[in-house]
């Protein structure tokens, strides 16, 4: 396991990985993942407060008067210096109300599809939301339901679950060599599925053993990646 800390900012071919807190992490840090505009995003931000404050909690940084409406606007916050689509996940509960946030700041809803959340064989999984934004007008023209992509659905036409849905979003929605970002990394799905497809990642998580798992699956990819932290000197393959 890579040995990740809070602060460091690792590289992993061209992707790069920074383990911080964006809600109440330093700005300077946050800094220099942020100040890379991405060609597109990719998130699966926390769906509600008490996922967020979980999430907190088990990274060792509990928050419990995190106030989730704040969380959200400052991500979008984020999100808006996205130049191309924003693709993210959301439960129904604060579906309405985030893409409410998101029109107040300036963006426009493009579209929105069923998708499941951890369906894995007898498991039903959990229906949530896949959501397309953006901030540019030049691709708001592309209005509601969007003609040229079929919906991400399985064979049966049910909708993906969502460790399929990063790749379907980036396949779509992005270019080869684009930078494709994720400032909730996770495990890494967007990473791994960004690397895939021959996209550039850059992603931030609170998380440090989250962080590593990301890193691992770009290792571990079979693109020949190294994973190294300039700050540490520490390089692993």
């Amino acid at each position: 396991m890579w040995p990740v800390e809070r602060g460091q900012l690792w590289e992993v071919g061209p992707h790069r990985l920074l383990c911080e807190d964006f809600h109440q992490g330093d700005p300077e840090s946050y800094k220099r993942i942020m100040d890379i505009q991405p060609d597109m995003i990719y998130c699966d931000p926390p769906w509600d407060p008490g996922n967020a404050k979980s999430f907190r909690t088990k990274a060792g940084v509990p928050d419990p008067s995190l106030d989730f409406r704040q969380f959200m606007r400052l991500l979008i916050s984020y999100w808006k210096n996205c130049k191309g689509y924003v693709v993210y996940e959301m439960g129904a509960k604060w579906n309405e109300e985030v893409q409410g946030m998101i029109e107040d700041s300036g963006g426009w809803i493009l579209n929105e599809w069923p998708i499941y959340y951890f369906r894995r064989g007898n498991n039903p999984g959990r229906p949530c939301i896949l959501v397309r934004c953006t901030w540019n007008p030049k691709l708001q023209k592309a209005g509601p339901n969007y003609p040229e992509h079929e919906p991400p659905v399985d064979e049966e036409g049910e909708g993906l679950n969502d460790d399929l849905t990063p790749r379907w979003a980036i396949n779509n929605f992005s270019q080869k060599g684009d930078v494709v970002a994720d400032y909730c990394t996770g495990k890494g799905c967007t990473a791994w599925s960004a690397d895939l497809a021959d996209r550039v990642f850059v992603g931030t998580e609170l998380h440090p053993r989250r962080l590593a798992n990301a890193i691992a699956k770009l290792v571990y990819s079979g693109k020949g990646h190294t994973a190294r932290c300039p700050e540490t000197t520490t390089v692993r393959g």
